[in-house]
């Protein structure tokens, strides 16, 4: 008698499962018919020899339970009889062990205005002990996507629309399923922080103190000082509108005359108005204009 190889799986075992084959041989050349004693767990074709579970030995393994052992007898009409007992033991159950779910969110918050669709949110890690092939899923496929394959969750375009609006992401629930039959759900808080409010951005552009006098006045003189601040912390870029006049120092804000503004207070005449434009990295921008 030769038992099947391998251990039976708890909760993947059904009734009809094969147990072990039987070979008899009769020299004399008698039929044989094969008989089994342990008629609960186990089922035996009598013609065949092949031994099979039960539905009550199914529910022994898959209830994580050991098989008993058992003796299959072979008899020949030529009256001849043999036993052999099969030992499905130990480890004839390999206990399907829990799966384990972590879902990571991703560190800092998301900022309104500077949110898209495809945004990661989390990450998910599952692992199940049984070597099954897992399958990620999420509850809210209004405000998120995830994965199937990787478990990792991003946004859709509503879940930016939410974040964009200054709103905050509602929580959501992952869950991985193993090809094994087990499952785990984890949820991930997103809140709280999850959306930095853009906050305008301020500037101030302060001319210098007295008039410029005429054939005195040169290129690179100071006309102004800026400064703008992004309560978001974004970098800072200046910009002027009036280049013919004037030159700014991108990363300063100071606005100096170029030789054509010079040539104006030199010629006896008055300069311009002229406007600077602070832009952030974070997107808010805002102009002031020197009188």
């Amino acid at each position: 008698m030769t038992p099947v190889d391998g251990p039976f799986v708890e909760d993947s075992t059904n009734a009809g499962d094969t147990v072990a084959t039987s070979t008899a041989n009769d020299p004399d050349g008698g039929d044989i018919t094969y008989t089994i004693d342990d008629t609960t767990n186990y089922a035996i074709d009598a013609s065949t020899g092949t031994v099979t579970l039960t539905a009550a030995g199914a529910a022994v393994v898959n209830g994580g339970g050991n098989l008993p052992d058992f003796t299959v007898t072979a008899a020949s009409t030529t009256g001849q009889t043999s036993s052999a007992t099969a030992n499905v033991n130990p480890a004839d159950t390999d206990t399907n062990e829990p799966l384990t779910l972590t879902v990571t969110p991703v560190d800092g918050p998301f900022v309104e205005d500077s949110t898209n669709a495809g945004d990661t949110v989390a990450t998910s890690t599952a692992n199940d002990p049984d070597g099954g092939d897992i399958t990620y899923t999420i509850d809210d496929t209004t405000n998120y996507a995830i994965d199937a394959s990787t478990g990792t969750v991003t946004l859709t375009a509503a879940g930016a629309a939410v974040v964009n609006g200054g709103g905050n992401l509602p929580d959501f629930t992952v869950t991985a399923a193993s090809t094994t039959g087990q499952t785990s759900s984890a949820t991930a808080n997103v809140n709280p922080a999850d959306t930095d409010t853009n906050e305008p951005l301020t500037l101030t552009v302060t001319p210098v103190d007295g008039p410029f006098v005429e054939d005195s006045t040169n290129a690179g003189d100071t006309v102004a000082t800026s400064t703008a601040n992004d309560p978001d912390g974004g970098d800072i870029t200046y910009t002027i509108d009036d280049t013919t006049n004037y030159a700014i120092d991108a990363s300063t804000g100071t606005v100096t005359l170029t030789a054509a503004g010079a040539a104006v207070v030199n010629g006896g005449g008055n300069l311009p108005d002229f406007t600077v434009t602070a832009a952030s990295t974070t997107g808010q921008t805002s102009s002031a204009t020197a009188m």
